[in-house]
Formats: C-alpha cells, structure tokens, sequence
C-alpha cells in the first residue's frame, strides 16, 4: 500500500517492512505526517519483491525479526539487487551489523528515525 505524502521531501518514498500490521502502519503514518511517502511490505519476502518492482523507492526501513525471511536475509538480497540503497534496519536485539546498512535500536523515539531518513534521502537528491 502506498500512501500519499507531502512534497517536503520531494516525494521521497521509504519502503517499511515489518510483520507487525499496526507498528507497519504506525510508521507509514508517521512517515506520511513527515513528508515521506511509504510503501509496506509484511515480510523480507514481499520487501525484496518490491524493491526489484519499484525502482522509486529510496531508502528500505527493515524490522530485523520476521517470520520467513527476516530483515538481515531481507537487507543483503536488498543489496546484492540495489547496492546503492540506504537501508535502516529496526532492532531490538543486538546482531552482527551489515556493511552498508544502518541501524536503529526498539524502541526509538520517531525524531531519531526521521533524523535518519532525512540524511539518507537527502544524499540521494
């Protein structure tokens, strides 16, 4: 689902993958309240699958721990199809870090992640 946003971010569209409906939600909302619009996707599966099927989408924010393919799996196939895409993984268990991947602790306050995709998706303008 794609959700419609403000132009503050010049459009700027953020994949959220998360098995969580109301967390997916929450921060599609969020999001949106920011200027960003979102795509959502419920598991590494269907996030790897949107990003070989959407070339617009700009920085991927990953949940870590999904059933079925989870976040990591999800991230590194993520980079071997668009290695120049910012990717934020959500965690709230520690793992060893992915090269090229950022990453932010659960919980977090939404200023944090904001602050994040708003440096990631202004280097890519």
């Amino acid at each position: 689902m794609t959700r419609p946003s403000a132009e503050r971010h010049g459009g700027r569209l953020v994949l959220v993958a998360d098995d969580e409906p109301s967390l997916r939600r929450s921060l599609s909302l969020m999001l949106a309240s920011a200027g960003f619009s979102t795509v959502e996707a419920h598991d590494g599966v269907q996030a790897v699958e949107l990003v070989k099927a959407r070339a617009d989408i700009q920085v991927a924010l990953i949940d870590a721990s999904m059933p079925g393919m989870g976040g990591v799996e999800a991230a590194r196939k993520i980079l071997d199809l668009r290695r120049d895409l910012p990717i934020v993984m959500m965690s709230g268990y520690t793992h060893e870090p992915l090269v090229g991947v950022e990453t932010i602790t659960k919980p977090f306050e939404p200023d944090s992640l904001l602050e994040i995709l708003r440096s990631l998706t202004s280097s890519v303008e």
